[in-house]
C-alpha cells in the first residue's frame, strides 16, 4: 500500500514538473513570436482568401508547391505591392496637405475660418470672431502637428512593415500547402472530435471569412469611388482621401461621408458649386455601392450587427493599429462562429440548449 502511494505521489510530481516545464518554455516561445503574431494572422487570412485560386490550380494539375507559389507571387504583385505603393503616395500627400493647411495662403484654416466667420448665422452666434478663429486655428494646427508626427513615424517603421509583409507572404505560402494538416494537428492537440472539427471549420468559413470578405469588398468599392471623385473633380490629396475613405468605410453609419463632404466643401469654397454637387453625387453612389456589394458577397450568410462591428473595429485598432479595421471584425466573427458551434458541444456535455 505504501509503495502504491509512493508511486502515485511520484507520478503526480512528474506530471506537475512536466506541466511547469511546458509552461516555462511556452511562455518564452510566446514572448519570442508575439511581435510576429499579427503577420502570421494576416498570412492565415490571406491563405483563406486565396484558397479558391489555389484549389483551381490544383484542379489544373499543378504541383501543390507550384500552385501555392503562383498564388502567393500573384497576390504580392497584384495586391500587396500596389497597395503598399498606394499607401506611400497617400502618406506623402498627407504631408503636403498638412503643410498647405498650416500656412496662410490658398486653402488654409485661416481662409476657411475667415469665410465661416463672415456667414450671417455664425455672426449671430459668436461675439468675438478673431478670438474664436484664433482658438480654432490653434487647436486644429495642434492636431495637424500630431498627425504629421504620426506620418513621419510611419515612414520610420517602413523596414518593420516590409518584414511583416514578407512573413505574411511566407505564412500564406506554407498555409496554402499544409493548412489542412496544420488545422488537423491543432485540433488533435485540443482533443476535438472529427465531426465537431468539421462543423467548426465550416462555421468559420461560412461566417467569419464571408463577413470579412464582404466588408473588404464593400469598403474597397467605396474608397475607389471617393478617390475617383477627387481625381475627376480636381480635389487635392486623392490618394489620401481614398485611404481615409477605406478606413472610415468600415465604421457603420458614418462611412466615408466626412471625406467626400470635405471634398465638396473644398470645391464650394473655390467657387465650383457645380463640382461640389457632383462630389455629393459621388458620395451617394458610394453609399449605394455598399448596399449592393455586401449582400451580393454574403449570399444569405448572416452579417455582423453594426454595434458589434463598431466595437470590434475600435478594439482592433487599439490592439493591432490600422490593420485592426479588419483583424478586429475577423476575430469577432470567429468568436461568433465558435458560439454557433456551442449548442453541439453543450449537447454532448448534457446541457440542454434551445437553438430555436
Amino acid at each position: 500500500m505504501a509503495e502504491r502511494m509512493n508511486a502515485t505521489n511520484q507520478s503526480r510530481t512528474s506530471v506537475i514538473a512536466f506541466v511547469c516545464l511546458l509552461a516555462i518554455f511556452v511562455f518564452f516561445l510566446l514572448a519570442m513570436i508575439v511581435p510576429y503574431m499579427l503577420a502570421l494572422l494576416m498570412g492565415g487570412i490571406l491563405a483563406l482568401l486565396t484558397s479558391p485560386a489555389y484549389k483551381f490550380l490544383l484542379r489544373k494539375k499543378y504541383n501543390p508547391k507550384t500552385a501555392a507559389l503562383t498564388v502567393t507571387l500573384s497576390m504580392i504583385v497584384l495586391v500587396i505591392v500596389p497597395l503598399f505603393a498606394f499607401t506611400v503616395v497617400a502618406v506623402k500627400q498627407g504631408l503636403v496637405l498638412s503643410e498647405r493647411l498650416s500656412d496662410d495662403s490658398g486653402l488654409s484654416f485661416l481662409s476657411i475660418s475667415q469665410y465661416i466667420t463672415h456667414l450671417t448665422a455664425v455672426k449671430s452666434m459668436l461675439s468675438d470672431f478673431d478670438i474664436a478663429g484664433a482658438q480654432a486655428r490653434s487647436g486644429i494646427q495642434g492636431v495637424l502637428k500630431t498627425g504629421t508626427g504620426a506620418i513621419l513615424a510611419w515612414f520610420s517603421d517602413l523596414p518593420k512593415m516590409l518584414l511583416q509583409l514578407l512573413l505574411s507572404s511566407l505564412a500564406c505560402f506554407f498555409l496554402l500547402i499544409d493548412g489542412k494538416r496544420f488545422i488537423a494537428w491543432f485540433m488533435d492537440m485540443l482533443f476535438m472530435e472529427e465531426d465537431l472539427r468539421e462543423r467548426l471549420i465550416e462555421s468559420v468559413q461560412n461566417t467569419a471569412i464571408s463577413v470579412v470578405l464582404a466588408n473588404l469588398a464593400a469598403t474597397s468599392a467605396q474608397a475607389v469611388i471617393v478617390m475617383a471623385g477627387f481625381l475627376a473633380l480636381g480635389v487635392p490629396g486623392a490618394f489620401l482621401a481614398g485611404g481615409a475613405a477605406f478606413i472610415l468605410a468600415w465604421l457603420p453609419v458614418i462611412g466615408p461621408v466626412p471625406i467626400w463632404a470635405a471634398g465638396a466643401v473644398y470645391l464650394y469654397l473655390h467657387a465650383h458649386a457645380g463640382f461640389a454637387v457632383a462630389m455629393v453625387c459621388f458620395g451617394m453612389v458610394a453609399s449605394v455601392v455598399d448596399n449592393v456589394v455586401r449582400p451580393l458577397i454574403l449570399k444569405g450568410h448572416g452579417d455582423m450587427h453594426p454595434l458589434v462591428s463598431l466595437v470590434a473595429i475600435f478594439g482592433g485598432i487599439s490592439a493591432f493599429g490600422i490593420l485592426g479595421v479588419f483583424v478586429g471584425p475577423l476575430l469577432t466573427a470567429i468568436v461568433i462562429s465558435l458560439l454557433q458551434v456551442w449548442p453541439m458541444v453543450g449537447g454532448r456535455l448534457g446541457v440542454n440548449i434551445d437553438v430555436k
